[in-house]
């Protein structure tokens, strides 16, 4: 008896700290779909020089009225959650809506660089909001949004307005949390 607590203790310590090492280099994006339509997601992340479209995670469906969980790491740069996985990383370049994330540091702070792009010529009927989670990892302290094509520009937080993504007046600065690791819910169709 004496063995098997030992071999379970020493089991136990080895999960915990396994979980421990995972969490630390991801954060979660809790993606949910509030449409009356199924939405197709991905995170692409964009590989600098080349501007090179990559695919952080698995093509996913979303039903109506469903949520999603998608780890993505938190030193990850360039990265974006797309709503329309189903054209393809090819398509990652087209008019959509938008969050666009990445690690960001300063005087010593770590946290994540984001904003919502919604550009023209995206989905007209389609809006998109982000809540940092406070969850024990977040902080309460970071900004949240909603847009929608018709209004967010107001918001301060729009990103690319322009689907060239390549004229300076084309982007706003991103909101930036340093607060360390947060979780966020994005919400389609808020």
């Amino acid at each position: 008896m004496k063995q098997v607590f030992i071999t379970f203790t020493a089991l136990a310590a080895t999960l915990a700290h396994a979980n421990l090492a995972a969490r630390d280099e991801t954060f979660n994006l809790n993606v949910w779909n509030n449409c009356k339509f199924v939405k197709e997601v991905v995170v692409y992340t964009v590989l600098q020089p080349a501007w090179e479209m990559v695919e952080v995670s698995t093509p996913t469906n979303i039903q109506p009225g469903a949520e999603l969980t998608i780890p993505v790491p938190f030193h990850g740069t360039g990265m974006r959650l797309s709503g329309h996985a189903e054209w393809g990383v090819a398509g990652g370049w087209r008019p959509q809506a938008l969050f666009e994330f990445g690690y960001s540091s300063y005087s010593g702070a770590e946290g994540t660089a984001y904003d919502l792009s919604l550009m023209q010529g995206s989905d007209p009927d389609i809006g998109m909001g982000v809540w940092p989670i406070e969850n024990g990892h977040g902080s309460g302290q970071c900004k949240q949004d909603v847009c929608f094509p018709w209004s967010c520009g107001a918001n301060g937080n729009q990103g690319w307005l322009n689907p060239d993504q390549s004229d300076v007046g084309d982007a706003a600065p991103d909101t930036v949390c340093y607060k360390g690791k947060t979780d966020f819910k994005i919400v389609y169709c808020p």
